[in-house]
């Protein structure tokens, strides 16, 4: 998976990722197929380890709104690391787009999936009076992972805690826009 994070599906050779693993082609062939097949298994450890950690975190108990502030916290965090790597998530949809319908189908599934997450915290913001009545938790679920993503993405040039910070204060802005009276 780090590979592919680091480097991306196309630029990825099966010579670097039987260094990477240390094992051989045989190997590699015998247990995932093809480097497709790896990208999807890198894919579905991706979605159960580092997806996981913002799923539990916007369904977690108590209040809704810091849950969703506390993704915010992560992505502001991540984004100011300077590690470059970007989301692994995000790097793979700019890089496949719709070039690899066997490849780019699970990505829109994981897309929707952390979609679905945040407008359920948001309704359940809603719901719990954090947040106005009028407040559409589909399009500022979506508001808020435009700015969450293009972060991941800016962020891999634009390596500094201010930027980052400057963006999440912007989400944040959005959000509070919408707190209740």
């Amino acid at each position: 998976m780090m590979l592919f994070w680091r480097q991306g599906y196309e630029a990825t050779g099966i010579a670097e990722i039987t260094a990477e693993l240390g094992i051989g082609r045989q190997s590699l062939y015998g247990t995932f197929g093809d480097k497709r097949a790896l990208f999807l298994a890198s894919l579905d450890h991706y979605r159960s380890q580092v997806m996981t950690c913002v799923l539990t975190e916007l369904r977690a108990e108590g209040s809704a709104l810091a849950n969703v502030r506390r993704v915010l916290d992560l992505w502001e965090s991540s984004a100011a690391s300077g590690d470059g790597c970007g989301c692994f998530l995000i790097n793979s949809a700019s890089e496949l787009g719709l070039r690899e319908e066997e490849l780019t189908k699970p990505l829109r599934q994981l897309l929707e999936t952390l979609e679905d997450a945040f407008a359920t915290a948001l309704q359940r913001a809603i719901d719990e009076g954090e947040l106005r009545a009028d407040v559409e938790p589909r399009g500022l679920a979506r508001g808020l992972l435009a700015i969450g993503h293009g972060l991941s993405v800016t962020a891999k040039v634009r390596k500094n805690r201010r930027f980052a910070r400057d963006v999440i204060a912007g989400a944040r802005l959005l959000l509070d826009a919408s707190l209740a009276d």
